[in-house]
């Protein structure tokens, strides 16, 4: 799956669900492993496709034949956030975190885009960011704010030492919902606790 170009964050998810079907029934009988998807009762249809995909590399690799069963699910339209809950949480950040996070939300770049940003993709007198794309996304270049590029300066000179620079995905999202909660208490504003990173992002 690396050789076809799957990234390590969703070899990791793949390894995972694999395991738990493998606790659970035997992974060369397809017919027990649809039969124990199925029976989760407590899994949304959404959350057992994402088992069939992950099972459907394993059939596929071991020469396998099923009958691949299909989940019908509806997407639900997201909660869009409103700017102003979004500057609360960076607002309420670590400085650290305010910077990683005004980032994201100015570019809309994935985190793991970020965890991947050298110095040498920063030119911070030109307030120039490179990045380089992930997951099918081209590489690119922004021009931030001049805002962002005094708190990029301050973090650059801060964690310049640093390797890799900026954290990585798993200690952005932990973090973001830290400080959303933080925000969400100060705000007395429970709605603030359902915002997610990547809503920010595309918002």
């Amino acid at each position: 799956l690396k050789n076809r170009g799957l990234s390590e964050n969703t070899l990791k998810l793949v390894d995972r669900r694999l395991r738990i079907l493998q606790k659970h029934c035997d992974l060369n009988n397809p017919e027990e492993v649809k039969k124990f998807i199925a029976n989760q009762k407590q899994w949304s249809n959404s959350y057992k496709d994402t088992f069939v995909d992950s099972y459907n590399y394993y059939v596929k690799y071991n020469g396998l034949e099923w009958d691949r069963p299909k989940y019908k699910w509806e997407r639900k339209l997201p909660k869009i956030p409103t700017k102003e809950q979004i500057e609360r949480i960076i607002a309420n950040s670590s400085k650290k975190y305010a910077t990683i996070f005004k980032i994201l939300v100015e570019t809309g770049v994935m985190p793991y885009e970020l965890h991947n940003v050298k110095l040498r993709d920063i030119d911070l007198e030109r307030g120039i960011l490179s990045i380089r794309g992930y997951k099918g996304h081209a590489s690119r270049t922004f021009k931030l704010k001049s805002e962002t590029v005094a708190m990029l300066k301050w973090y650059v000179n801060t964690f310049r030492d640093k390797n890799p620079l900026f954290p990585n995905p798993r200690a952005i999202n932990v973090a973001w919902r830290r400080y959303r909660k933080r925000a969400s208490e100060k705000f007395q504003d429970s709605s603030i606790l359902t915002i997610r990173l990547y809503l920010s992002l595309i918002h």
